[in-house]
Order: C-alpha cells, then structure tokens, then sequence
C-alpha cells in the first residue's frame, strides 16, 4: 500500500523526521511518500494560496502529475493528513473519492468542529504575535516545537534540525498569513466518502482533542487517541502512529 503523508500549518516533508522510516521499517508492506504545500519545503519559493480548495488543487495537480511521471507509483494509495494538512485531505477525498481508498486524519480542526480556543492555543498569542514582528528562525522554531512536542528530550534535539529546514526552505510572512487565513476559514463536510480513521492526542496543547472527538462522532469513523503525545505524534509517539497507519490500512 502507498501512503501520501501532508504536514501542517508552514510545515513541511522534512518535519516528519525520521518517521517515513519508522513506518517502512516496521511495516515493510508500506511505502511513504511526501507532497509540499506551495510556500513551505520543496515548494518554498512559490506562493501559497490563501484558501483550503487552493491548497487541494494544487496539491492534487502534483500528485497525478508525479503518478503520470512514474515519480510516484500507480495502484492503491491511502492518505494521510495531519493538523491544516488535515483540512486539506478532508477537502480532497470529499471532492475526489477515487484518488484514494482510506484517509487517515491526524490532529485536526475546523471552523465548524471546534471554538477558536479548542483550535488553537490562545494563550500563545502574545509569543506567536511577537516572533511575527521578529521572524526570527530559531524563537519561531523554539515556540512551534513547545507548543507541538510534549517530550522536552525531543523538543532540544529536534530543535537544530528544524531550524536549518527553515534556513534551507524558508517560510514568508505571506506564506504563514495565507495559510492562517484558509484554516481559519475552513468548514468540513457532513460526510466522507471513503474509509476514515481518527487520530488525536488527548494532551494535544495546540489543538483541542475535542476536534478529534467530534470528527469521530461527525463521520462515524473509529477514534484512536493516544494519551500522552502532543500535537506533533509523529515526533512524540512515531512507533505509536505507525502501528494505527498500518492496523486501519490491514482492516
């Protein structure tokens, strides 16, 4: 089974870490591979849209191009979308169900599923509002990986790493503007026409769990939470992950 990985807001391939290795290793049946969102990554030097259906369009473009190219395989894909890249792979598999056969959704919201202050962490407002005056690498990195990452080992070593990603694919104010506009206004629909798996971590810090739970409850899909991993599993619990990527693509 081929699994598409999509990252979140300015967030790129390169933030997964070690995890496409993690879940290849541990489950040879499987391969991963990465898209970026216009603005972030590989794609840094284009400009983002500023709206969720942009964002799809783009992506899915690429996506087909990179199968008709034999970049990509053809045959059975699942994909799997974590926080605004979530809302994304919502939009793309409620559009376009043949494109894939399960969709695996990982920390996500939307404007209908949640309050802003399940959304988003408002108590990190002043910090995330003063870092966007400085734009600085590192403070920007160092407040993402605090509010994402609840293992504070983790969080130093990844730290370094997430910095030079920035400084190798660097994220514009008109990047991060764009994308808060889209997630903000992002509306989920009632239903989904493929196979959906849940995933949410219950000490989320960024993200209310809620999110999690409501989607659950919206499309009657099995909810899997993990109970200590923050909003960035694939960094607090990639093992964790894995196994509920592989046991859904199994059922």
């Amino acid at each position: 089974m081929n699994v598409l990985l999509l990252r979140g807001l300015i967030r790129s391939q390169f933030h997964w870490g070690n995890f496409k290795q993690t879940l290849e290793r541990y489950h040879p049946n499987i391969r991963a591979y990465f898209l970026d969102f216009p603005g972030t990554g590989t794609e840094s030097g284009r400009r983002s849209p500023a709206s969720i259906s942009g964002m799809r369009e783009d992506i899915r473009n690429r996506f087909r191009q990179e199968i008709e190219s034999g970049r990509f395989p053809s045959g059975h894909w699942t994909l799997v979308s974590m926080s605004m890249g979530g809302m994304v792979g919502i939009d793309w598999v409620s559009h376009y169900p043949n494109d894939f056969e399960k969709f695996i959704l990982v920390n996500s919201s939307a404007r209908d599923i949640g309050g802003l202050h399940e959304r988003f962490n408002l108590r990190a407002l002043p910090k995330i509002v003063k870092n966007w005056v400085a734009f600085d690498d590192e403070s920007s990195e160092k407040l993402i990986l605090e509010l994402t990452v609840n293992r504070p080992e983790l969080r130093d070593l990844q730290l370094p790493r997430s910095v030079q990603i920035r400084r190798d694919y660097p994220i514009t104010r008109h990047t991060f503007a764009a994308q808060i506009f889209a997630a903000s206004r992002f509306r989920a629909p009632k239903s989904l026409p493929i196979p959906t798996l849940i995933i949410g971590c219950e000490k989320d810090r960024l993200v209310s769990v809620e999110c999690s739970r409501r989607f659950a409850a919206r499309y009657g899909a099995p909810l899997r939470l993990h109970t200590e991993a923050g909003h960035d599993i694939s960094i607090d619990a990639p093992e964790w992950l894995a196994d509920q990527i592989s046991d859904f693509l199994k059922a």
